[in-house]
């Protein structure tokens, strides 16, 4: 290993990178700043061996290793942060599109790619557009390319105009489209099973691990399934599945020899799922929601609007 000297590098020093701040947090800034890695603006520094390498652009400091090490310690911090996490009395999780998209490994779609599948949608000639000016749908919402925002306000507009019939066509045109591009399987569900792995490994007399999603899809159940693990999602233990909040409130514990016992023994293994927009295995029946594989027309995008 080469040890940099901090005077050679700055004897005739010309700032070639671009600052760049990679993790911000209270207590810790890991940046790239005049061309050197800095943590909480001091010049990143490791031993190693019988050398010091200190983290500035040099002949032997390149960009792309300042950038990996930057993502290392960014790696680092997270791990020590989640490490802590676990060890928590509640722990909560909340994921979106992101825990879903992985082109090669999950197929899940981010919002903006949902609504570049279906702005060319049209029914009878009632295209995408036009619902958006007759919804009076804000710039914001196009700039963002919030679907679900639109299809919330179309569901809205269709309780007070029952006879709009080309927008409630075009409105299930593309939730059927979403149920589609939504209803993929895990190619590899290692991922998600190891991050379940790692945030139940608590001690069972803590609360269960809440996994908050307002994905669509079942990633989550298919690694939790394949993990042996039983999911509280707020739906019975009969069939057909039925919705009731009550369900959150139910456990696992294990009777040994089915003797009962005043001490609690929960079971290991289990964790709590809410989908907050709706899910591809739920449907509507009558008053009811419940869970099936492949329901007619899917509950999604549970989304309310106020105005």
């Amino acid at each position: 290993m080469v040890k940099v000297s901090r005077y050679l590098a700055n004897k005739t020093k010309e700032l070639k990178l671009d600052n760049k701040i990679f993790l911000s947090t209270k207590n810790k800034i890991i940046e790239i700043k005049e061309d050197e890695l800095r943590v909480n603006n001091i010049l990143y520094k490791e031993r190693q061996e019988d050398s010091t390498i200190e983290y500035m652009l040099s002949e032997n400091i390149t960009e792309e290793i300042l950038i990996n090490k930057a993502i290392e310690l960014i790696h680092y911090f997270y791990i020590k942060a989640l490490e802590k996490l676990v060890s928590a009395e509640r722990l909560l999780v909340l994921t979106g599109a992101g825990s879903s998209k992985d082109d090669e490994l999950f197929g899940g779609k981010l919002m903006w790619e949902l609504w570049d599948s279906v702005t060319s949608f049209s029914f009878h000639d009632f295209t995408f557009t036009m619902m958006l000016n007759i919804l009076n749908i804000e710039e914001s919402v196009k700039t963002q390319k919030d679907l679900e925002a639109v299809l919330s306000k179309a569901k809205l507009y269709l309780e007070f105009n029952q006879d709009a019939n080309d927008m409630k066509g075009l409105v299930e045109l593309i939730e059927n489209n979403i149920l589609l591009l939504c209803s993929f399987s895990l190619t590899d569900k290692s991922i998600h099973l190891d991050f379940i792995k790692k945030l139940t490994s608590r001690k069972t007399k803590q609360s269960r691990l809440k996994i908050f999603t307002t994905n669509y899809d079942r990633a989550f159940e298919e690694a939790g399934a394949k993990g042996g693990y039983v999911i509280i999602d707020g739906f019975s233990f009969t069939q057909p599945r039925k919705f009731s909040g009550k369900y959150f409130d139910y456990d696992i514990v294990v009777r040994e020899n089915s003797r009962t016992s005043s001490t609690e023994n929960f079971a290991s293994n289990v964790f709590h799922l809410y989908k907050l927009h709706g899910s591809v295995n739920w449907e509507k029946r009558d008053s009811e929601i419940v869970q099936i594989d492949s329901p007619t027309k899917a509950i999604m995008s549970l989304q309310k609007q106020t105005t």
